[in-house]
C-alpha cells in the first residue's frame, strides 16, 4: 500500500463513483479500479459496495477513511509549510494538532527549522543594512573627494594627502565587503565534506607571528601542546583564531595569554588578554551582529566565530574575569557528523 492509494480511496469515498473520482484523480478509471482493489486485498476487508451506479464506504470503509484522512491532511500541511520554508516565505508558528506522535515529532522539527531559518533571514536583513550604511559613506567621500580634485581643490590640502583618504575609504569598503561574503559563506556552509584533524599550536603560532609582532603586545604566552588537534575546516578554524588574535591585539595593552585545559567531554583553548573590559551592558549581546565592545572593529567577528563553533558542534563564550578579557573556545572530543 502506497501513499497514492490511500489518496485514491479517499478521494473516491468523497466522490462515491469510479469516473468523477478517477476524472478528479487524473487517472484511468481501470487504474482507480485496480488499485482500489489492491488495497482491499492487502487489508483483508471490503472498503466499498455498489449502490446502483454509485459506490459508497462499508463500515469497515468509514472506520479506516476516519484514521487515514487526518494523516492525509497533516501530511499535506506538512509538505506546504516545507515548500514555504523552502522558498523563505514568512511564515505562522507550526503547530499541528494531532495526537499522532510521529507527526507531532515532526510538527515540532518543522517549528524548529521556522525559528532557525527566520532568525536567519534577519541576520540576513541586519548584514544588508549594515553593509548599505557601511558602504554609502565612503563611496560619498571618494565622490565628493574625486569631484573637488578635478576641480584643482584638494580637501585635504595637498594631492597626496587627499589621495590617500580616498584610499582609506577604499579600503574600508573592500573589508566591508569581506564581512558581507563572509556572513554568506558561513550562513550557507552546513556540510562537512573538507573536515579533517588540524593541528592547533602550528597555526595559532602563524597567525600571531602575522598580526602580533608589529602590536603593542609586548609579552604573547602561548601554553598551547603540539599533539592538540581539532576536527573540523582548516579554513574556518584560521578565521576563528585571525579573529581572536586580533581581538587581543586591538584590545590588549601589553599581555595576550592563549592556553589549554581540558574537561572530560572538550579541549579548552582560553584567550586572555590584559586591555579594558568588555562593558556589562553589552556582554550578554555581545555574539549578535552589530554589536561592538569598543568603537573599533564591525560587530562581526564574534558572530562569525559562534557561528563556525556551532559548525563543529563546539562552543565560544566570554567567561567573567576580575580584570581584562577571557574568552573560552569548547572543542568536543568526539568527532560529531
Amino acid at each position: 500500500m502506497n501513499l497514492y492509494q490511500l489518496r485514491y480511496f479517499v478521494t473516491l469515498a468523497k466522490e462515491e463513483h469510479y469516473t468523477k473520482a478517477a476524472a478528479k484523480l487524473h487517472i484511468t478509471q481501470p487504474s482507480l479500479t485496480h488499485a482500489i482493489h489492491l488495497m482491499e486485498d492487502e487489508i483483508g476487508l471490503s472498503l466499498f459496495e455498489r449502490k446502483g451506479r454509485n459506490v459508497i464506504l462499508t463500515k469497515y470503509g468509514h472506520l479506516f477513511l476516519k484514521e487515514i484522512e487526518p494523516i492525509l491532511l497533516h501530511l499535506d500541511d506538512s509538505i506546504d509549510t516545507m515548500k514555504e520554508i523552502a522558498q523563505g516565505k514568512h511564515i505562522a508558528p507550526i503547530d499541528i494538532e494531532t495526537c499522532d506522535q510521529e507527526f507531532r515529532a515532526l510538527a515540532e522539527d518543522l517549528e524548529i527549522m521556522r525559528c532557525s531559518l527566520e532568525k536567519n533571514d534577519e541576520n540576513r536583513q541586519q548584514v544588508l543594512q549594515y553593509i548599505s550604511h557601511e558602504l554609502k559613506t565612503p563611496l560619498m567621500i571618494i565622490e565628493g573627494y574625486v569631484s573637488s580634485a578635478l576641480d584643482g581643490y584638494y580637501p585635504k590640502g595637498t594631492l597626496e594627502e587627499s589621495l590617500n583618504t580616498i584610499l582609506m575609504q577604499s579600503d574600508r569598503i573592500k573589508e566591508r565587503v569581506q564581512d558581507l561574503l563572509m556572513i554568506v559563506h558561513l550562513t550557507s556552509l552546513d556540510a562537512s565534506e573538507d573536515f579533517q584533524e588540524i593541528a592547533i599550536l602550528p597555526c595559532i603560532q602563524e597567525i600571531v607571528a602575522l598580526l602580533g609582532n608589529d602590536s603593542h603586545i609586548k609579552h604573547w604566552n602561548i601554553d598551547i601542546k603540539p599533539d592538540l588537534t581539532v576536527y573540523g575546516s582548516c579554513e574556518h578554524i584560521r578565521i576563528l583564531f585571525e579573529n581572536l588574535i586580533s581581538n587581543q591585539v586591538k584590545y590588549g595593552d601589553s599581555v595576550s595569554v592563549i592556553s589549554q585545559s581540558e574537561t572530560k567531554t572538550h579541549h579548552i583553548i582560553k584567550f586572555y588578554n590584559d586591555g579594558s573590559q568588555i562593558p556589562e551592558k553589552i556582554q550578554q549581546e555581545l555574539f549578535k551582529p552589530f554589536v561592538k565592545g569598543s568603537s573599533q572593529g564591525s560587530g562581526l567577528g564574534l558572530p562569525i566565530c559562534q557561528r563556525i563553533m556551532e559548525q563543529l558542534h563546539g562552543n565560544i563564550r566570554l567567561e567573567p574575569s576580575s580584570e581584562g578579557t577571557v574568552f573560552i573556545l569548547e572543542f568536543p572530543k568526539t568527532v560529531l557528523q
